[in-house]
């Protein structure tokens, strides 16, 4: 299981993603929220200081929420990726703290009772509505609470001259147990995302491996064809499916000419080179045929490694003008055309042998009998030819 350990640093990132998300999730309630508490501070320390600095107060925050509000909608948008906007985050969570911190220059004991406690209870309660608000991310919960916290603090030490050293206490202790709290839940949040993710990475990474094995099965390693097992499944439903669209399915089964005189003669890394050869025309030959514009309707071509040097394609066509005879024609002289292998041009000649369904064989077996007879006749007229074996009575035809 070591092989599917999830990476670290992908983890890592992936995690604060997560966390950063869920944050802002959340924001939009407390983007409302802090709309609502600054229009009823800002209209009774406007009619209580009738100063600038109040009016000065309004138009922060009331900035600071526009930032915010662009921060959010760039995350909801995904424009960014969110590991983008963080550092942004940050900043925008830092000057919000400031300026609601600033709150404590305007404490003043000639104040009405209403608007002393008005402010302290903002000043202590930013510290817990940020840990409901920014506790998944504890750089942004400190960087908004921590100066509401040193407000806090500078309040009890200057601001109650009778009971500054009793206040301070508090504070001190307040602010101790919500950095604990923090801190705790924070982990909580983090080790339960941490582990969704291990455990999604896990999953993925066993599918990964579950489709590699599945290709193994499959696909045939040297020419990455589909081998004879998947090809006879294939072929199969593309039978079943034949009669129910009234279409006709063609067999061309390519053997290599004179395989074994490469082999012996060039050594088996050059017969090799001559397979995958062979290999990339049949791939080119079905990307081309399945362009056509009857695909999505199942008009569509298959091509696999049976074994040795013999290969298949499988032709589903539709088309009842559909010239099957000069596709064969184009993927002999595709084939022979030279490659250079260690120095050596080589002409690689393949014979092919076509057979087709239903109108010879009702089955695959039967259909592949009957192209190797077609291809075996090709190889005895010297190879390098496509014969075309249209009925188990009837004689081959020679179509080059």
């Amino acid at each position: 299981m070591d092989n599917f350990k999830p990476n670290p640093r992908e983890i890592k990132a992936e995690l604060n993603a997560r966390l950063f998300s869920e944050m802002m999730r959340g924001m939009w309630l407390t983007l409302g929220f802090s709309l609502l508490v600054v229009s009823i501070i800002s209209y009774v320390l406007i009619n209580v200081e009738k100063n600038i600095w109040s009016w000065g107060w309004l138009v922060a925050s009331l900035m600071i929420a526009g930032l915010r509000f662009f921060v959010l909608m760039l995350h909801n948008r995904g424009i960014f990726p969110p590991n983008t906007l963080i550092p942004y985050s940050y900043a925008v969570t830092f000057i919000s703290g400031m300026v609601w911190a600033s709150l404590a220059c305007f404490y003043n004991l000639d104040h009405p009772l209403a608007l002393q406690l008005m402010l302290l209870m903002v000043m202590g309660g930013i510290p817990l509505i940020s840990l409901s608000t920014h506790g998944n991310m504890i750089v942004s919960h400190i960087l908004f609470s921590l100066p509401a916290m040193v407000a806090l603090n500078y309040w009890a030490l200057f601001k109650t001259p009778e009971y500054s050293f009793t206040f301070f206490i508090m504070t001190l202790f307040y602010t101790f147990f919500v950095y604990t709290a923090s801190f705790r839940f924070y982990n909580r949040i983090k080790d339960s995302f941490a582990m969704n993710l291990e455990n999604i990475a896990l999953v993925n990474a066993l599918q990964e491996r579950q489709i590699q094995l599945e290709n193994l099965a499959y696909v045939e390693p040297l020419t990455e064809l589909n081998n004879r097992r998947y090809f006879t499944v294939s072929s199969e439903l593309a039978l079943e499916n034949i009669y129910r669209k009234n279409a006709r399915l063609y067999f061309f089964l390519v053997d290599a000419d004179k395989f074994k005189h490469i082999n012996d003669h060039y050594g088996h890394e050059t017969g090799d080179s001559v397979l995958k050869h062979i290999a990339d025309c049949l791939k080119e030959c079905v990307e081309n045929f399945n362009r056509n514009p009857l695909y999505e309707q199942g008009q569509i071509a298959e091509s696999a490694r049976l074994g040795g040097d013999e290969f298949i394609i499988s032709f589903v066509v539709l088309d009842e003008e559909f010239d099957i005879k000069s596709i064969a024609g184009k993927l002999l002289d595709k084939i022979h055309q030279p490659i250079e292998v260690a120095g050596k041009v080589i002409y690689p000649l393949v014979s092919i042998g076509i057979s087709e369904a239903p109108r010879q064989a009702q089955d695959v077996s039967g259909l592949l009998r009957l192209a190797d007879k077609a291809m075996y006749q090709a190889k005895k007229h010297g190879g390098d030819q496509v014969f075309y074996c249209y009925s188990s009575e009837l004689p081959l035809e020679k179509g080059k």
